[in-house]
């Protein structure tokens, strides 16, 4: 009876997929704040699926520096040729190493939602580093 829901359980999760992981490590070795994930679809084939990596969490920068990151942001998504301003929709933890903090910043692109990755470092004073690219 185990046996044949391990075989169940087997059958529906998502394979390993050689060309997922090569597409991973570009996005990690380009600093990308996204991954590809198999999840299975409707008719329970593995679907790609695009998701935004790290753990929802406030944003460690001041509200002034926050303010700035925005205006970054802004002005990079006037560049993709938004017309709206974005809205921040959540900070993500992508990794913090002592004075130094990356997270992704979640923004509305219209009706779409893009993430940037921010690098906050908390140097002699807070600097901050935004980076993103219209899709």
């Amino acid at each position: 009876m185990a046996s044949a829901a391990l075989l169940a359980a087997c059958a529906s999760a998502p394979r390993a997929d050689p060309k997922l992981d090569a597409d991973n490590a570009e996005l990690a070795r380009t600093h990308s704040v996204y991954r590809w994930k198999l999840v299975p679809g409707e008719d329970g084939a593995a679907v790609r699926t695009r998701i935004v990596i790290g753990e929802p969490a406030p944003s460690r920068a001041d509200e002034a520096t926050q303010r700035k990151i925005m205006a970054s942001i802004a002005q990079a998504e006037l560049t993709c040729g938004s017309a709206e301003a974005p809205k921040l929709v959540e900070t993500r933890r992508v990794a913090d190493q002592n004075d130094r903090v990356d997270e992704a910043w979640v923004v509305t692109r219209g009706a779409a939602q893009v993430a940037y990755l921010v690098t906050l470092d908390f140097g002699a004073e807070v600097d901050y580093f935004v980076k993103g690219r219209c899709e």
